[in-house]
């Protein structure tokens, strides 16, 4: 009887250490993890290498809360790339058009995209995005269309309706992008970030209301020039040092780059928001090919060099993924009897507006392969006069 009765409790007890024990928030994010996931980038050369990194049971080369970092010098394709981004995030994955005359039923459109919500935070000193975004759409539903008709064995023509489609198509899309343009300080972005947490739109109401909520999720954050407010904000601090005589205050321009990380964490893990930042650029040393930004902690350094530099302690507001640019890629030395006019001659026998070729290194926290490396694993993309063109070009390891 005793056996039976210790037998009995053992197994209670190896049962009760099987029960996991977590957050509501947790259950649902690990669900959503494989059957919500943000998707791919669409720069194949790029999802391959995110993907061998980081393997998906779903493909999604994106993960919810994933923390992405461009940074590299002016003209590298920071910007494009941040275009790119919200194009396909704010596209709908398809549209109906009815298809011209013989016939006239209707026919469904790929266009590939999310149709997802997205905010743009950017400083006042950068020039807007919306009309290279507007385009770009305007350009990929015009191919599509084009395509579908060949497919239907009808003219690649555009037609009045067909135009006003695309437009109305590109007018839905943007409507879906809310734009907050800051002057480039922390107090600043810190406003426009609480607005990104808590949009005055989605407050928690009516059941209409809390369907408006679920179909408005934020899915992408792009902060364009993260780093700006630096400079400005570290002048201002070093001329009220210089001024003042007495204890400072405590007040609203205390908020510094500490409370931007922590509301940046809070969007990633309650929301599964997707952030991009792109950050202006130095050079490490001079020998080496990789950049540094120009940023001090708490903005995390995580694939900084050496490794023991960085601070475990922050190691929750990590980067993810960073995306080193590289810049365009310049052909080799001329030969030195090539004259100007030969030159001049060629280069406009292969088009000025040709895409050029861009390139990259990518690196994962954590991933696997050459990507997980510090040294990272190059990828290219081609920019051409309409933004980012996708091209699968030879990689590196």
């Amino acid at each position: 009887m005793d056996d039976a009765i210790g037998s009995s409790s053992k197994t209670t007890l190896d049962m009760l250490a099987e029960i996991g024990v977590g957050t509501a928030q947790q259950l649902v994010t690990s669900v959503r993890y494989a059957n919500a996931p943000p998707g791919l980038t669409f720069i194949p050369p790029l999802d391959d290498i995110l993907l061998c990194a980081r393997p998906h049971p779903g493909g999604s080369s994106l993960q919810r809360g994933d923390l992405i970092e461009l940074i590299g010098p002016s003209g590298a394709g920071k910007t494009t790339l941040l275009s790119f981004v919200l194009t396909t995030t704010l596209l709908p994955s398809h549209i109906d058009i009815p298809l011209p005359a013989p016939g006239s039923h209707v026919v469904r459109v790929p266009l590939g995209g999310a149709g997802s919500h997205a905010f743009l935070l950017q400083p006042t000193s950068h020039a807007p995005m919306t009309k290279a975004i507007r385009v770009k759409m305007f350009s990929h539903i015009q191919d599509c269309i084009l395509d579908t008709l060949s497919i239907n064995l009808r003219p690649r023509v555009l037609t009045p309706a067909l135009k006003t489609i695309i437009q109305g198509a590109i007018h839905d899309a943007l409507s879906r992008l809310h734009i907050i343009r800051f002057t480039p300080r922390w107090k600043q972005l810190y406003l426009a970030l609480s607005r990104v947490l808590h949009p005055p739109e989605l407050k928690i109401g009516t059941s209409s209301q809390m369907d408006k909520v679920r179909k408005q999720t934020v899915s992408t954050l792009v902060i364009d020039g993260f780093g700006d407010p630096f400079w400005p904000e570290r002048w201002a601090e070093e001329d009220k040092r210089l001024k003042r005589s007495t204890m400072p205050v405590a007040n609203g321009d205390g908020v510094g780059l500490k409370e931007i990380m922590r509301i940046i964490q809070t969007l990633r893990v309650h929301m599964g928001t997707v952030v991009y930042l792109s950050v202006q650029s130095l050079w490490g040393k001079p020998t080496s090919p990789f950049f540094v930004p120009h940023l001090p902690a708490p903005y995390p350094h995580t694939f900084s060099v050496p490794r023991e530099s960085v601070d475990e302690r922050h190691h929750d507001t990590s980067i993810n993924i960073q995306l080193t640019l590289l810049g365009r890629v310049r052909p080799l030395q001329l030969p030195a009897d090539l004259t100007l006019v030969n030159a001049l001659r060629e280069a406009t026998a292969k088009d000025w507006t040709m895409a050029q070729h861009f390139e990259g290194i990518a690196r994962v926290h954590g991933g696997e392969g050459a990507a997980g490396s510090l040294a990272g694993q190059k990828f290219s993309f081609k920019i051409g006069s309409l933004g980012v063109e996708v091209w699968s070009g030879p990689q590196d390891g």
